[in-house]
């Protein structure tokens, strides 16, 4: 949150914001699959597919 912060005061929001919203979707993703090994279905792919390029 620092980060967003420090960089949302220097102007850059149209860099900042899209990076962090992407970043923020694609760890949630990593950190369910890689060490909780959760496997999403079908319905979950679509609505992570559906996610990327909304943001």
């Amino acid at each position: 949150m620092r980060f967003l912060n420090r960089g949302l005061s220097h102007g850059a929001m149209s860099v900042e914001v899209p990076v962090s919203a992407v970043t923020g979707v694609a760890l949630s993703v990593l950190c369910g699959l890689l060490p909780l090994g959760d496997r999403p279905g079908a319905l979950a792919w679509a609505g992570i597919a559906v996610t990327g390029p909304a943001l």
